[in-house]
């Protein structure tokens, strides 16, 4: 008797434990865009940044034939990450004083339930100036000086450890046929 009130009891558990099939909500939303790096209408971003990172609220993926461009150009190297995030990997450096603006085209990011955002994603930023370098009249004599003599003579740095001590000197002249 009572064998057959556990077994009965069992059997009552897993039917009223279950998770009954298709009543499950389905959820419609897509991700939305929370940040980006660098963010939308930032000034004077480095030249040398080389990706442009997404943050969205779930986790992304994207479609596998894309079309994302900064300024016109198509970019090829876009990687969805493990933190809610989206890597666009730019191709090289930027250029000083230039809006860019980077298009994400609808329906090309989606979530993890399969539904894409619907708008366009577009994050403008601008990039910094880069002041002329100007250098005094000393400083461009050595400038030149070293240019001339890259790869054609040897600069050396050599000091002697007292000032009647040659053992360095030596050994330089030993190694390369010339004083220093």
């Amino acid at each position: 008797m009572n064998h057959r009130f556990v077994i009965l009891f069992l059997f009552l558990l897993s039917l009223f434990s279950c998770k009954k099939s298709g009543n499950g909500i389905i959820e419609t939303f897509s991700p939305e865009l929370i940040s980006s790096t660098p963010t939308n209408n930032e000034t004077d971003v480095s030249i040398y940044t080389k990706e442009i990172v997404l943050i969205f609220n779930e986790n992304v993926t994207i479609k596998s034939e894309y079309e994302i461009t900064l300024n016109g150009i198509t970019l090829n190297d876009v990687r969805p990450g493990i933190r809610k995030d989206l890597k666009v990997i730019l191709p090289s450096d930027l250029e000083p004083e230039t809006l860019y603006t980077l298009i994400i085209p609808p329906n090309t990011i989606k979530g993890p339930t399969g539904v894409f955002i619907s708008e366009e994603i577009k994050v403008t930023f601008t990039t910094q100036y880069i002041a002329e370098r100007t250098f005094s009249v000393q400083v461009q004599k050595v400038m030149d000086f070293l240019k001339q003599t890259y790869g054609v003579k040897t600069i050396s740095g050599t000091m002697a450890n007292v000032n009647w001590n040659t053992d360095e000197a030596d050994w330089v002249y030993a190694q390369t046929g010339k004083h220093p």
